[in-house]
């Protein structure tokens, strides 16, 4: 669940799986170090799941499936390397 707070869309609640979306989306700041986000969720990590759980999902998350061969598309395979790539940079 998401709240606007001084102008700033926060996270207030979500699943793992929800979480991690939020952390690994592409049009999102939230796997860099520095956000306020990242260090949350970080901090908080152990307090709602158990650390292999959270390794298993982000390589589930990693595993993007391929598209069909006749449906392949660029800006498919740009979306799968940004969250590869975010999914990386936060384990």
């Amino acid at each position: 669940m998401l709240e606007m707070i001084d102008n700033r869309e926060c996270v207030k609640s979500g699943t793992l799986n929800q979480l991690i979306l939020h952390l690994t989306s592409m049009d999102s700041q939230n796997a860099i170090s520095g956000s306020d986000f990242f260090q949350t969720f970080m901090i908080t990590l152990q307090t709602f799941t158990e650390p292999q759980n959270f390794v298993d999902k982000m390589i589930e998350r990693f595993k993007i499936p391929p598209m069909p061969e006749n449906e392949l598309s660029r800006p498919y395979e740009e979306l799968k390397f940004a969250v590869q790539f975010r999914v990386c940079s936060v384990l």
